[in-house]
Protein backbone atom coordinates (compact mmCIF):
# COMPACT_ATOMS: atom_id res chain seq x y z
CA UNK A 1 0.00 0.00 0.00
CA UNK A 2 1.32 3.52 -0.90
CA UNK A 3 0.29 6.83 0.71
CA UNK A 4 -0.87 9.64 -1.67
CA UNK A 5 2.95 10.40 -2.28
CA UNK A 6 3.49 7.13 -3.68
CA UNK A 7 5.85 6.10 -0.75
CA UNK A 8 5.18 2.79 0.55
CA UNK A 9 3.57 1.98 3.72
CA UNK A 10 4.45 -0.62 6.38
CA UNK A 11 1.53 -2.46 6.12
CA UNK A 12 1.24 -5.98 5.86
CA UNK A 13 -1.38 -8.81 5.88
CA UNK A 14 -0.81 -12.00 8.19
CA UNK A 15 -2.65 -15.10 7.16
CA UNK A 16 -2.81 -17.35 10.72
CA UNK A 17 -2.19 -20.97 8.71
CA UNK A 18 -4.46 -22.92 10.80
CA UNK A 19 -8.25 -20.56 10.23
CA UNK A 20 -9.07 -18.63 7.17
CA UNK A 21 -8.21 -15.05 9.40
CA UNK A 22 -5.58 -12.24 8.38
CA UNK A 23 -4.32 -9.58 10.30
CA UNK A 24 -2.86 -6.02 9.71
CA UNK A 25 -0.01 -5.31 11.03
CA UNK A 26 2.37 -2.28 11.20
CA UNK A 27 4.33 0.34 13.01
CA UNK A 28 2.79 3.41 14.55
CA UNK A 29 1.36 5.61 11.41
CA UNK A 30 1.42 3.14 8.68
CA UNK A 31 -1.54 3.30 7.14
CA UNK A 32 -3.10 0.35 8.97
CA UNK A 33 -6.37 2.47 9.70
CA UNK A 34 -6.73 3.31 5.59
CA UNK A 35 -5.97 -0.45 4.94
CA UNK A 36 -9.20 -1.75 6.90
CA UNK A 37 -10.93 1.73 5.90
CA UNK A 38 -9.97 0.88 2.15
CA UNK A 39 -10.87 -2.70 2.34
CA UNK A 40 -14.18 -2.32 3.79
CA UNK A 41 -14.95 0.43 1.70
CA UNK A 42 -15.23 3.63 3.71
CA UNK A 43 -12.60 5.39 1.29
CA UNK A 44 -11.79 4.40 -2.16
CA UNK A 45 -8.18 4.53 -3.27
CA UNK A 46 -7.43 7.67 -4.81
CA UNK A 47 -5.74 5.02 -7.38
CA UNK A 48 -5.94 1.41 -8.20
CA UNK A 49 -7.71 -1.11 -6.66
CA UNK A 50 -8.69 -3.60 -3.36
CA UNK A 51 -7.89 -7.11 -3.94
CA UNK A 52 -9.26 -9.95 -1.62
CA UNK A 53 -8.07 -13.44 -2.73
CA UNK A 54 -7.83 -11.64 -6.07
CA UNK A 55 -10.93 -10.54 -6.29
CA UNK A 56 -11.65 -6.35 -6.60
CA UNK A 57 -13.43 -5.76 -3.87
CA UNK A 58 -15.31 -3.02 -5.95
CA UNK A 59 -17.05 -5.77 -8.11
CA UNK A 60 -18.56 -6.67 -4.10
CA UNK A 61 -21.76 -5.62 -2.67
CA UNK A 62 -20.66 -3.83 0.22
CA UNK A 63 -23.21 -5.95 2.79
CA UNK A 64 -21.61 -9.32 1.40
CA UNK A 65 -18.52 -8.03 2.11
CA UNK A 66 -18.81 -6.66 5.42
CA UNK A 67 -21.03 -10.00 6.10
CA UNK A 68 -17.52 -11.91 6.30
CA UNK A 69 -15.78 -9.18 8.75
CA UNK A 70 -14.99 -9.14 11.97
CA UNK A 71 -13.27 -5.83 13.34
CA UNK A 72 -11.12 -6.09 16.47
CA UNK A 73 -9.16 -3.07 17.93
Amino acid sequence: MEDKEGNELGVEAKVAKKYPRYGIVGHFNCGKSNCLRSITKVIKPDKGAVFIDGKDISNIPLQKLRDHMTVIT
